[in-house]
C-alpha cells in the first residue's frame, strides 16, 4: 500500500498540472506590471484553481458523501426469510470485443453489487433479478454476467431471472416494472451508493416501491491532509459525481425521475 502510494508521485500527477498554471499565472501577473505589457492573467488563475477543484480527493469526498449518505457498518443487518422476495440488481459494467467477439465484463460496481445481493438473498430467499444490456442477448449482457457470477457463488439457476434488454438506469426499471409491480413480497434494489439517489428517484417516477440497498461506497471513511492534494484519483472520483449529478438533473428534465 505504502510502495503505491509512493509511486503515484513517479506519475504525471494533476499536481503538476495545477502547480504549472499557478506559476504561469505569477509569471504573467510579473510581466504583465511592466510597461506597455497588458494585464490578463486571470483566467489562468481561474484554469488553476478548476484544475485543483477537480483533482483534489476532498472536494470531490464531500459532494459523494451528499449523494451516499452516511456508510453503514455493515451493508444489511439480518433480515426475515421470505422467498417470495425479489432483489432487482442494477448492472455496472462495459463491453469489451475480444477476437471480435462482444462480451461484458464488470466493473468494480458491477462485482460488489452481484456480491452484495447474493448476499442479501442468503438471507431472505426468494429471486434474484439482474438488469443490464445491451441488447438481448444473456450471454454478451452485463445481465447475464452478474448472473453467471451469481451461480458461481451458489445460486440456484431457478432463482436467477434476467432482463438483459436494458441500456440506462431508466430503462432497467422500467422493463422490470411488471415483475417488480406483480411480486407479493418485499422488493429490494442493489446498486450503488452513489448512484442510489437517481435509482431511487426513476423508481418513484415509475410508481415501484423498493428497499435499497446501497454498496460500493466510494467516500473517504478517514480524511486526512493528503486528500486536499491533487491526486491522480481525483479526476476519476470527480467524474463519478458530475455523472450522477448531471444524470438526475437529466432524468428530471426530461421526466424520467422525481
Amino acid at each position: 500500500m505504502l510502495v503505491s502510494e509512493a509511486l503515484e508521485f513517479l506519475l504525471p500527477m494533476p499536481v503538476y498540472l495545477v502547480g504549472t498554471l499557478f506559476v504561469l499565472a505569477w509569471l504573467g501577473w510579473r510581466r504583465s506590471k511592466s510597461p506597455g505589457r497588458p494585464a490578463g492573467q486571470a483566467w489562468l488563475v481561474v484554469l488553476a484553481l478548476w484544475a485543483w477543484l477537480c483533482s483534489t480527493p476532498a472536494i470531490s469526498d464531500a459532494w459523494l458523501r451528499s449523494l451516499e449518505g452516511p456508510a453503514p457498518a455493515s451493508l444489511a443487518a439480518a433480515m426475515p426469510r421470505n422467498e417470495q422476495t425479489l432483489i432487482v440488481v442494477l448492472g455496472s459494467g462495459e463491453m469489451w470485443s475480444p477476437s471480435g467477439n462482444s462480451r461484458a465484463r464488470l466493473d468494480q460496481s458491477g462485482w460488489e453489487r452481484v456480491h452484495a445481493a447474493v448476499g442479501l438473498w442468503r438471507q431472505t430467499g426468494g429471486q434474484l433479478l439482474f438488469t443490464g444490456g445491451p441488447g438481448g442477448e444473456a450471454e454478451a449482457s452485463l445481465a447475464g454476467a452478474m448472473a453467471q457470477v451469481a451461480a458461481e457463488l451458489g445460486v440456484p439457476p431457478e432463482r436467477i431471472r434476467l432482463n438483459s434488454a436494458s441500456s440506462s438506469t431508466f430503462e432497467d426499471l422500467q422493463l422490470a416494472r411488471d415483475p417488480i409491480r406483480l411480486n407479493p413480497g418485499p422488493v429490494w434494489l442493489v446498486t450503488s451508493a452513489v448512484h442510489m439517489p437517481r435509482a431511487l428517484g426513476v423508481a418513484r417516477r415509475l410508481g415501484l416501491s423498493m428497499q435499497p440497498l446501497r454498496v460500493n461506497y466510494r467516500q473517504i471513511l478517514d480524511l486526512t491532509w493528503t486528500a486536499w492534494l491533487p491526486h491522480n484519483r481525483g479526476p476519476e472520483r470527480f467524474a463519478l459525481v458530475l455523472h450522477e449529478v448531471i444524470g438526475r438533473s437529466a432524468y428530471q428534465m426530461f421526466g424520467k425521475s422525481d
